[in-house]
């Protein structure tokens, strides 16, 4: 049986996007690398918190996969990183931050669940 998502929007969502975006719109006009780095992690990290939120609440309407992939992907690009500086690794390490810390959430989830069932 396939998780049922359903996903009602709230102001926190709302919020989130709005955020996320005037962020990115930031990041476009911006012509310092490391600040534009900084505004898309987190225009990133603002559009990731309603589904960590909801991963927490709700973990059966995520798949696991689709986050280890996530992690998977990120982690295979750290030895491509030519130089090692903010500017090459900063976002490809919360990238894989990010996917870590959701895939976790999801799993404990899980267990949570498994444990009381």
């Amino acid at each position: 049986m396939a998780p049922q998502s359903y996903w009602k929007l709230s102001k926190f969502d709302y919020a989130c996007g709005t955020l996320s975006l005037i962020a990115l719109g930031t990041w476009l006009l911006a012509h310092e690398p490391l600040l534009a780095i900084l505004l898309a992690a987190i225009a990133d990290l603002l559009a990731l918190l309603p589904t960590a939120i909801k991963a927490w609440k709700y973990p059966e309407t995520e798949t696991v996969y689709t986050w280890f992939i996530g992690l998977f992907t990120a982690s295979i690009v750290l030895p491509a990183i030519p130089v090692w500086n903010i500017e090459n690794a900063a976002f490809q390490i919360y990238l894989l931050i990010a996917n870590v810390v959701i895939f976790l959430i999801i799993l404990r989830g899980r267990l949570v669940k498994t444990k009381v069932a």
